[in-house]
């Protein structure tokens, strides 16, 4: 594919009768990236299907790990936190006025 300009896009088309054949596509010894060509409401479904598993992923490794404190002094949270494990994000919620929670 090229641009108005001619300029290669780095990207192109073929289409084989087979498509077992099209996973075959290598030249000497680079690999290339070979795929099934969708319309564009696929793509969004198998992205939005992969964003969801994603999701669900993280949010099952890390069930049970994050916790919520009240009423601790601002400076003090990873002070007293950071003797039981490495932390790995800490974050003091703060109300408009800059004040924490």
């Amino acid at each position: 594919m090229r641009d108005a300009d001619g300029k290669s896009k780095c990207f192109g088309f073929v289409k084989f009768e087979n498509a077992d054949d099209a996973t075959k596509a290598k030249f000497g010894d680079e690999e290339w990236y070979v795929e099934k060509v969708q319309k564009k409401s696929e793509r969004k479904q198998e992205l939005k299907s992969r964003f969801e598993k994603n999701t669900k992923e993280a949010v099952d490794k890390y069930q049970g790990v994050n916790l919520y404190v009240k009423n601790l002094d601002d400076g003090k949270l990873k002070e007293l936190f950071s003797e039981f494990g490495t932390i790995m994000s800490c974050k003091v919620m703060r109300d408009p006025s800059g004040v924490s929670r």
